[in-house]
């Protein structure tokens, strides 16, 4: 049964063209996860972000447009330490309160060509109009959900287009990071885009 998450944001989530799942300890095999790295204080709203690696040597190699389409850009890219990270690592994310609330844990997954900054910690960080209005809002739903208590994380994908594959296999590995940083056996997933697909 879905944890009251489920009825404070089920019409956001379904107007939004989102998914919200409950995710469980049935959920798809977890590879060996290796820590990059933690950086403190970053913008947007955010408590810390972690860097991760899945280090299955059967991950498959990443293939990045000539042009650069799906580069990571702006503060995604400084936290990746490149443009093209192996599709193999991702961004955790956490919240304020990720560590101190007692609510059921919550992971935002991201949608195709964006960050998780825009997508859910500030609308405007696209600037003017890019979330569907002219003045966009400087907080947003990890603010909401932190603020009533969830314990909030958000994944951050190598490769802004990537492949489906990999990108639910990261979801899974950051899920196993929530569920151990957290100390609980399920969280809520709220999936945006192309990451609901994933």
């Amino acid at each position: 049964m879905p944890s009251a998450l489920a009825t404070v944001t089920s019409a956001l989530v379904l107007a939004a063209a989102g998914v919200l799942v409950a995710a469980g300890p049935a959920d798809a095999a977890v590879g060996t996860l290796s820590l990059l790295g933690t950086t403190a204080n970053v913008a947007h709203g955010w408590d810390s972000v972690e860097h991760w690696n899945d280090t299955d040597s059967a991950w498959p190699a990443t293939h990045y447009l000539s042009d650069g389409r799906q580069n990571q850009t702006g503060a995604p890219a400084t936290l990746f330490g490149s443009a093209q990270p192996p599709g193999s690592q991702f961004l955790l994310y956490r919240a304020p309160g990720w560590h101190t609330n007692t609510g059921t844990p919550v992971l935002l997954v991201m949608g195709a060509n964006d960050d998780v900054d825009r997508e859910y910690s500030d609308p405007a960080a696209g600037g003017s109009g890019t979330c569907g209005v002219l003045n966009c809002p400087t907080t947003g739903l990890m603010q909401f959900l932190s603020g009533q208590g969830y314990r909030v994380f958000a994944v951050d994908f190598a490769d802004t287009q990537g492949d489906n594959y990999e990108w639910a296999q990261t979801i899974s590995d950051a899920l196993s990071r929530v569920r151990a940083e957290t100390g609980t056996t399920s969280a809520d997933l709220v999936s945006w885009s192309k990451g609901a697909f994933a």
